[in-house]
């Protein structure tokens, strides 16, 4: 019996922390979702505001009038409208959302989906 409840556990353990995970929206007054975090991915939402091809960097602008700029690497996944695309397919002022890690100290993009239909759904809860 206690030997089924330890092989329970050790099933059950990576279920649990990917729950813990779960993602959290901060919201600004309009409900408008402005950061989601995860731990330790977070997302951000917005348009983008600048795109630079030779370092690998875009920035993009949010509702809330902040800015985030984050590297891009060759595992960056880049999609338009759910099918893949590159840095060069991406334009000023489009709708994107960005799924991003901090490491030492520096925004790295890991998925960068950027919408021209014009719009996101609001983030799952």
């Amino acid at each position: 019996m206690e030997k089924r409840v330890v092989l329970a556990a050790a099933l059950l353990l990576p279920a649990a922390l990917a729950w813990a995970q779960h993602p959290t929206a901060r919201q600004d007054e309009s409900g408008r979702a402005l950061v989601e975090e995860t731990e330790p991915h977070r997302v951000v939402t917005g348009r983008i505001a600048a795109v630079d091809p030779g370092r690998n960097v875009v920035v993009i602008a949010q509702a809330s009038g902040g800015r985030t700029s984050l590297r891009l690497s060759p595992w960056t996944v880049i999609t338009r409208d759910g099918g893949p695309a590159s840095i060069g397919r991406i334009r000023q002022g489009v709708p994107v959302r960005a799924t991003y890690d901090v490491r030492g100290g520096e925004k790295l993009a890991l998925v960068l989906d950027v919408s021209q239909a014009g719009s996101f759904p609001p983030p799952r809860r």
